[in-house]
């Protein structure tokens, strides 16, 4: 049993340290998304001013998608581009590889993305998506199960409001999706670890409860009848006897207590 709390504590621990450095690439992939929309943002108004320039903003930006897409494969991540308010999102083809689909990109049918998400997890799916679709929120992060050709796998959505229209309504949104399954399955085992060590804790508690209230009902009859005979007629040296017995029983005591 220690043997394997020990191996699940260092399989919980090098998969924390996997989880916090996975959070950290997604934190800087959001960071290079905010950064390269604006920069997307600068392009777009450049051409518009610019006509004669249109050619070399055009290459930019194609620069711009190929630095970000190798970002994505380097982090192991699915990327996604819905443009408002069409029914297909366009996804990597990480996604397919989540799935055990074929691995091409292409666009996919959100009302048959949204049907592979377990019955469980689909209205808090649905509530994180609003909030996005309605501007409420301008990212979140959602984490739910998705069927598979061979069950369930767990991902992480990390999705964000990546263009307005002139109302200030989003009209278009973009995101991440992350493998969570091994991070999951990880924290399954803690969960266990930590559940067993709590049931040990009890039956440690009990025994020790039981095993004071059994050693303490024979020492309290022992002191009472130690007391008795002190008080009853002795010569000194079987008093001074007695007297060694009351105090190592009281010391007894004291150590239960």
């Amino acid at each position: 049993m220690p043997h394997s709390a020990q191996r699940i504590a260092l399989d919980l621990q090098r998969a924390l340290q996997e989880v916090r450095q996975e959070r950290e690439r997604v934190r800087l992939l959001m960071a290079e998304l905010d950064r390269q929309n604006a920069e997307l943002d600068r392009l777009r108004s450049s051409v518009h001013r610019e006509s004669n320039s249109r050619l070399l903003a055009e290459e930019a930006l194609d620069e711009t998608r190929d630095r970000l897409q190798l970002a994505v494969e380097a982090a192991g991540l699915a990327l996604w581009d819905w443009q408002l308010p069409s029914p297909q999102m366009f996804l990597t083809a990480r996604w397919g590889e989540m799935l055990g689909d074929v691995a091409m990109e292409g666009y996919w049918d959100t009302s048959g993305l949204l049907d592979r998400v377990h019955p469980e997890d689909r209205a808090r799916v649905e509530a994180t998506t609003r909030t996005l679709l309605n501007g409420t929120q301008q990212r979140n992060v959602s984490q739910h199960r998705v069927r598979t050709a061979d069950g369930w796998l767990w991902i992480e959505s990390h999705g964000m409001v990546a263009e307005h229209d002139t109302k200030g309504r989003p009209i278009r949104l973009m995101g991440t999706i992350a493998d969570i399954g091994k991070r999951k399955r990880v924290e399954a085992e803690g969960e266990r670890a930590r559940e067993l060590a709590e049931q040990a804790s009890r039956a440690k508690s009990e025994f020790l409860a039981n095993i004071s209230h059994e050693v303490r009902t024979p020492l309290n009859a022992l002191m009472g009848l130690t007391r008795l005979l002190i008080d009853s007629p002795l010569n000194p040296e079987q008093k001074n006897w007695l007297e060694l017995m009351d105090s190592s029983a009281h010391s007894l005591l004291a150590l239960l207590n």
